[in-house]
């Protein structure tokens, strides 16, 4: 993934470590979801030097994830997503390609729309549910494990923003990238996708506002959701049509798709 440029916008930023990110809790929370192109980027990080510090590992600002979902052979935990039931999950092993982290992930959304998340520590060549795995999806879920299979690869780089006195934690995800075997491939280079995490009730700054004065587009994307659709005809979306006409409208022409 190539990101010109950005390294430059990002050397403006006093860094932090990420054991010092892992202190801002944030456990009385909102969180939204933005969309925006990279030609925005600077303006928003040129107004954002000097208030916030940039997540820093190993002497790098964007961090390489790699994410592999599980779902059965019909989507039914994507179409499980797209009709809004209250009670859903995401089967995953996430990648930290920085430090090499790698962990199977179960994540569930209940009808309290809190999003909880658990996660086993993992050799980091793994591809399949294990039985080591399976037992744990039928500890922690009500899921069959034995109809799950992967069906999708989300690769992007992540940029961490944080402000301590506000209280808040901005990600940027960029050089999205969506793949189901080695040819059905598409790519976003002109999206961003920005996240916004705040504590409740801080009305000082009002980030999700500001963001939205600076012409970010809300727009509650599941990457996931994004992936499945964009590589698969015939999938049912929709109930995610303005989200994805509103990504598809911003990266028109900059699209790849193999």
């Amino acid at each position: 993934m190539v990101h010109n440029g950005l390294d430059n916008y990002l050397s403006g930023f006093e860094p932090i470590g990420l054991g010092e990110i892992e202190s801002l809790s944030l456990m009385n929370r909102k969180d939204r979801k933005y969309v925006l192109t990279m030609g925005q980027l600077g303006g928003l990080f040129a107004d954002l030097q000097g208030f916030c510090k940039v997540l820093e590992i190993e002497g790098k600002r964007m961090s390489r994830y790699e994410t592999y979902y599980f779902d059965t052979e019909d989507f039914e935990l994507y179409r499980q997503h797209h009709c809004g039931w209250a009670n859903r999950y995401k089967v995953r092993f996430r990648k930290y390609v920085e430090t090499g982290e790698y962990y199977f992930e179960v994540k569930y959304k209940n009808n309290k729309k809190e999003t909880l998340k658990q996660r086993v520590l993992c050799a980091g060549n793994e591809r399949e549910i294990t039985e080591v795995l399976r037992d744990f999806l039928l500890a922690n879920t009500d899921l069959n494990p034995d109809v799950l299979s992967l069906q999708l690869l989300v690769e992007y780089s992540r940029i961490t923003l944080v402000n301590f006195e506000r209280k808040f934690r901005l990600t940027l995800d960029v050089g999205l990238r969506f793949s189901r075997g080695v040819e059905n491939i598409i790519s976003y280079p002109n999206i961003v996708i920005c996240e916004v995490k705040e504590e409740r009730g801080d009305r000082r700054l009002g980030l999700g506002r500001w963001l939205e004065n600076r012409g970010l587009r809300r727009c509650s994307v599941s990457k996931y959701c994004l992936g499945i659709v964009a590589l698969n005809e015939g999938v049912r979306s929709n109930n995610f049509k303005k989200e994805f006409q509103l990504i598809e409208g911003l990266g028109k022409g900059y699209s790849i798709k193999n």
